[in-house]
């Protein structure tokens, strides 16, 4: 009864209990928009037929003296019937309008109506944000989380500042010499100067890191920026400068479009955050919204101290501190001791079995090679790799890259199911996370790339798989991978590496395990006269042996040999090309959040006006970029899309929820505005035409223009909203 009772509640708050308040803030934003139009209306005398929240038939209602005031039973807008006002099909030439039809007023009595309701939807957001504010909402730090290598970050100089803005010469101030001079984890952005669009209305401070990346997304490629920036080191706050331009890279949203960007990575905090509708994960020793106080007894104070940590792991298991909420109290929690994630994703290995160590790769579809940067400090160069010269790679233009997480001597391990997609395939055949998958169909011990392979090959009629659980083998199952036309077949599992047991699950050509001829399902014993059973304690053993003779015990089935490396020399085994993360998905960290106490009412105003002018620019900055093909219209959300979103807010919180719908009624005014037929924006364009001529536009004109505009808006709606279906499936 009692996990009944869960899932009730489980099933109110994730999804009842959202999609309710969407359907009431949707609402809120019609009724405000079509209430502007009501009022002005009967303003100037025009008779309101009809005040309609939805579309279609009719629900529900009342129906006054002469006004029918209507639900409707799709929730998806709403309209206000005036007398002698049509969409399509106006009134013919010859016929008089009646004295309170919308026809019989002047234009400007009309323009008015026309746009009350954006003004409407602009006032109702503005009040909202200035509730928000006085409520206090954290907003997103514009803090720099990292760079990406071959972006335009990756490569900035900071010029760092004296007390009066000037520029210093490092020798002669009190800055440390060896502070770096370029853009680093925990640098935080106070300004942005340059000649944008969305500068000159909004100003140059930074207040949230959305700012900085919808600056970069809705510029001119060319366009160039000077970031102020700040560093605390130590008790000292540096002040600089950086001037960083564009460059086209993947979008956020992960819809395959490009858009302009600077490189800068937003900042994750120490919470610990969960993704994505999974069953359960392989470390439920961790909960949501822990926040991490200490890793091996040392302080963390920010998630780059825990990065600093991570570098110094090596293979070595951890205690990890957490502050947790038990019972409606924060206490700390020590957790159990466990083992780090190790991996080696920075390098690359060509075909001939040389190496390249990239600091960060970027992609170039057109050319099919990789962009990497070689090379230690201010000798560091690019190189361009074909991606048929890489192995332990695969590619496609959709998915881009994808690496073994692994590779130790040229071995790489076999994987364990870390988390399971509810109703996913794998869901469905009672996989679980922690499980070791041993066979595949025909195959032993797939590695990570291997299992993506299978799952293609399978796609069609399915195979049995086998997995290790708690030390045990289970039965065959049959499972058949989800694929979609185009697409990476799935299982609907994330997966990790099987680090607890020395298992080989693949061999990389031209190693050094080849070399040794190490197969698939060899279990590595000894390293010299040292025991291992992990991959940790491989990576351990190894570490001690460089430049010196090293012989690998190997079992394969019942018979034991030992297999010589003459020397470890650093070509073929670096101890710091690995490094160890501690969480693994579907974990992960939230964004790094600035604390928001209340304002007061005058500082509520001014941050109010601000989010709201915020999001009339981007709207507009928004519109110009598609125009000017630097924004892809993948990026563009629609009904099923902005509920999919909506839900999601609802789930966060009200002031959360709150937030989304006044940015909702802010758009809704912008696109409700556009010169556009059928729409609030093209009955205004046909006004200003009817002032200019001195008459309205011919009705057989008129009627042209509003049949081609509804098909244009039928077409985008339909565009948009199977996009949204796409994403939510993939």
């Amino acid at each position: 009864m009692e996990i009944f009772m869960q899932e009730i509640v489980s099933i109110f708050t994730e999804w009842i209990w959202p999609v309710f308040l969407f359907i009431f803030g949707l609402g809120a934003v019609v009724f405000v928009h079509e209430l502007g139009h009501f009022l002005v209306a009967k303003a100037v005398g025009i008779k309101v037929e009809r005040f309609a929240i939805g579309f279609g038939p009719r629900v529900c209602g009342y129906r006054g003296k002469e006004t029918d005031y209507s639900i409707m039973l799709l929730p998806l807008g709403g309209y206000v019937k005036m007398l002698g006002q049509e969409d399509v099909a106006p009134l013919k030439e010859d016929e008089e309008p009646d004295p309170r039809s919308y026809t019989s007023k002047s234009v400007g009595a009309r323009f008015a109506v026309i746009s009350a309701g954006v003004i409407m939807n602009v006032i109702f957001a503005a009040i909202m944000f200035v509730i928000i504010g006085m409520i206090g909402k954290p907003e997103n730090a514009p803090v720099i989380g990292g760079t990406v290598p071959n972006l335009p970050a990756g490569e900035a100089v900071i010029t760092w500042l004296d007390a009066s803005g000037e520029p210093i010469d490092a020798k002669s101030s009190d800055y440390p010499s060896e502070q770096s001079k370029n853009l680093m984890p925990g640098d935080r952005i106070k300004t942005i100067d340059g000649d944008g669009l969305m500068l000159k209305i909004l100003g140059r401070d930074i207040t949230k890191f959305e700012q900085v990346v919808m600056q970069a997304a809705l510029s001119d490629i060319t366009d160039k920026y000077t970031l102020g920036i700040e560093r605390v080191v130590g008790d000292k706050v540096l002040k600089g400068k950086v001037v960083i331009g564009l460059a086209m890279a993947p979008s956020p949203g992960g819809t395959g479009g490009n858009i302009p960007a600077f490189g800068i990575k937003p900042a994750p905090s120490t919470i610990i955050d969960r993704w994505g509708d999974y069953v359960e994960a392989t470390n439920e020793s961790f909960k949501k919204d822990d926040k991490i106080v200490s890793v091996n007894g040392r302080a963390i104070k920010h998630n780059w101290d825990i990065t600093a940590i991570e570098k110094t792991l090596g293979g070595r298991s951890v205690k990890i501190t957490v502050e947790r909420n038990v019972d409606g109290q924060v206490k700390q929690v020590e957790l159990p001791t466990f083992q780090p994630t190790i991996t080696n994703t920075n390098i690359f290995f060509l075909k001939d079995g040389t190496t390249v160590l990239g600091n960060g790769a970027s992609l170039d579809d057109k050319t099919k090679k990789i962009t990497v940067m070689t090379g230690p400090g201010k000798d560091k160069t690019k190189r361009e790799i074909p991606i048929a010269d890489l192995v332990n790679t695969s590619y496609s233009s959709k998915t881009g890259l994808t690496k073994e997480f692994l590779d130790i001597l040229g071995m790489i391990p076999r994987v364990k199911i870390s988390a399971v997609a509810e109703g996913s395939p794998a869901d469905k055949a009672k996989l679980q996370a922690g499980d070791v998958i041993v066979s595949y169909g025909n195959h032993s011990a797939p590695t990570h790339l291997q299992l993506r392979e299978l799952n293609n090959k399978f796609a069609a009629d399915g195979a049995n798989i086998v997995v290790l659980r708690d030390g045990k083998l289970q039965p065959p199952v049959k499972i058949k991978p989800k694929q979609e036309e185009g697409k990476q077949a799935v299982l609907g599992v994330i997966v990790t590496l099987d680090q607890e047991h020395l298992v080989v699950g693949g061999v990389r050509e031209n190693s050094t395990a080849a070399k040794l001829e190490i197969t698939s399902t060899d279990v590595i014993e000894k390293v010299n006269d040292t025991d291992v059973k992990t991959w940790a304690d491989l990576l351990t053993a190894l570490s001690e042996l460089k430049d010196k003779e090293v012989t690998l015990t190997i079992r394969r089935g019942t018979n034991s040999t030992p297999k010589t490396i003459d020397e470890l020399s650093q070509k073929i085994f670096d101890k710091s090309n690995y490094t160890a993360t501690l969480l693994e998905k579907p974990w992960g960290y939230t964004t790094l959040r600035d604390p928001s106490s209340p304002r007061g009412a005058v500082a509520a105003l001014a941050w109010g006006g601000r989010e709201t002018m915020f999001f009339i620019t981007t709207s507009y900055a928004t519109l110009r970029s598609l125009v000017m093909k630097t924004v892809s219209p993948k990026d563009l959300a629609g009904p099923v899309g902005i509920g999919n979103l909506a839900i999601r807010a609802g789930r966060r919180s009200m002031l959360d929820f709150a937030y989304f719908m006044a940015m909702i009624s802010v758009s809704l005014a912008v696109i409700n505005f556009l010169p556009f037929p059928v729409v609030d924006g093209g009955h205004a364009m046909f006004l200003i035409i009817e002032k200019i001529r001195g008459r309205p536009l011919p009705v057989s004109v008129m009627n042209v223009i509003q049949y081609i505009g509804l098909a244009m808006i039928l077409f985008v709606f339909v565009f948009v909203t199977w996009q949204d279906i796409s994403k939510l499936l993939r």
